[in-house]
């Protein structure tokens, strides 16, 4: 169940009692206003899809360069920690020069 534009905890029920799991949204997240990391202390156990973009002057689905300073560190260290699960990160990017400018900011990670 993908987390979109409305308060998850609206589902969150549902999610929990079919046992589903989570696709959260960061980007979606930071247009709205909402702290990833709130989200992720709270969903990331049933995580099993990520959705990644920017946000540049209320406008999602840019380069990660536009991320908040740290979110990324915090992300990469919250999915390397704990057991091993398998998970899918998405770049939600839909423009060549901002997709490249996001393999830029994720070759600091390799």
């Amino acid at each position: 169940m993908e987390q979109l534009d409305y308060p998850y905890d609206l589902i969150e029920d549902i999610v929990r009692d079919y046992q589903l799991s989570v696709c959260l949204d960061i980007g979606h997240l930071l247009l709205y206003g909402i702290a990833p990391e709130d989200y992720l202390d709270r969903y990331l156990p049933r995580t099993r899809v990520l959705h990644l973009h920017g946000v540049e002057k209320g406008h999602d689905h840019r380069s990660l360069a536009f991320l908040p300073a740290g979110l990324l560190t915090t992300l990469i260290d919250r999915l390397g920690s704990g057991p091993p699960k398998s998970r899918v990160l998405t770049l939600e990017i839909f423009d060549e020069v901002s997709f490249h400018q996001s393999l830029e900011v994720l070759s600091h990670f390799v």
